[in-house]
C-alpha cells in the first residue's frame, strides 16, 4: 500500500524534501518508507512514514534477515532520526533565533574549512586534470572529512547548512568511489596514483579511458561546486567572511 496524498504532502513539507537520515536534499528523488512494514501491520500514516533518498531507502530494502550483515535500523531509531530532522527544518527560518546555536554552527563550519582548505585540497580539485597522476596526500583531506562526518556532533543545527554539508559529503563520497575503482599506484612510486593508460591501446580502450577521466573530472568539479555552495550559504546565515 502507499501513503495517501495528504500524508505525502505533510511529510514532504516537514522534511523540506530532504532525506531524514543523511540530510541530503533530494528534490523529486525522494521516497517515503513505512517504518513498520505494511505486512507487519504498519499503517499508511504520517507517524509511520520516514522520507528517504534513494540510497538510504535502498539500505532498508537490502538488509537480509537470513544472512544479516551490519546493523539494521530499529523502528524507534528511524523515528528518532526523522523527528530530529523535522525539528531542525521547522526551526530553520532563515535567521538564527539563538546566538548560542549560531556559535555552535560556526564551530562546525570553521572545522570544515580547516579540513577542506580552499588553498589546499579544494584548489587542487578545482585545477588538477585527473588524466595526470597525483599523490595520495593531495586528496587525504577528503577522506578525513568523510570520516569526521560519522561523528554526530559534526553536524549543523541549521537545516539548510546541514543539507549543504550532506550534499558535499555525498559528492566527495562519489568522487572517492570513482578514485577507488579506477586509480592505481604508479609503478615504483607507492604514493603516486593515476588512471592506467597503456602506451599501446586500441581505439575502444582509448575511448573508455577518456570516459573514465571525464567522469572523475566531473566528480571533482561537483565537489568544488558543493563546497562553494556551503561557503556562500554559511556567509549569509552565519555572517562570517572566512
Amino acid at each position: 500500500m502507499s501513503f495517501p496524498n495528504k500524508v505525502k504532502e505533510e511529510v514532504l513539507v516537514a522534511c523540506g524534501r530532504h532525506c531524514a537520515l543523511c540530510h541530503s536534499f533530494c528534490g523529486i528523488k525522494i521516497e517515503l518508507h513505512h517504518i513498520q512494514q505494511s505486512a507487519e501491520g504498519g499503517k499508511d500514516t504520517f507517524e509511520n512514514c520516514i522520507p528517504l533518498c534513494f540510497n538510504c531507502h535502498g539500505d532498508m530494502r537490502s538488509y537480509d534477515h537470513k544472512h544479516p550483515r551490519g546493523t539494521k535500523y530499529t523502528e524507534d531509531e528511524l523515528k528518532s532520526h526523522r523527528d530530529m530532522w523535522y525539528t531542525k527544518v521547522q526551526s530553520s527560518s532563515g535567521l538564527y533565533t539563538s546566538s548560542e546555536y549560531a556559535e555552535l554552527d560556526k564551530l562546525v563550519y570553521r572545522r570544515i574549512r580547516e579540513i577542506l582548505a580552499w588553498d589546499g585540497v579544494i584548489f587542487f580539485m578545482k585545477n588538477h586534470p585527473f588524466g595526470a597522476s597525483f599523490y595520495q596526500e593531495d586528496i587525504k583531506p577528503l577522506r578525513e572529512f568523510c570520516w569526521r562526518c560519522e561523528d554526530p556532533s559534526f553536524e549543523f543545527l541549521d537545516a539548510d547548512l546541514e543539507s549543504a554539508r550532506a550534499n558535499l559529503r555525498r559528492s566527495i563520497g562519489k568522487f572517492l568511489s570513482h578514485i577507488g575503482q579506477h586509480i592505481w599506484m604508479v609503478e615504483g612510486r607507492s604514493e603516486r596514483l593515476s588512471v592506467p593508460h597503456r602506451i599501446t591501446i586500441t581505439d575502444e580502450q582509448e575511448e573508455e579511458w577518456d570516459i573514465i577521466i571525464e567522469e572523475i573530472d566531473s566528480d571533482s568539479q561537483k565537489v568544488v561546486e558543493m563546497y562553494e555552495t556551503l561557503v556562500k550559504l554559511a556567509k549569509r546565515k552565519l555572517a562570517i567572511a572566512d
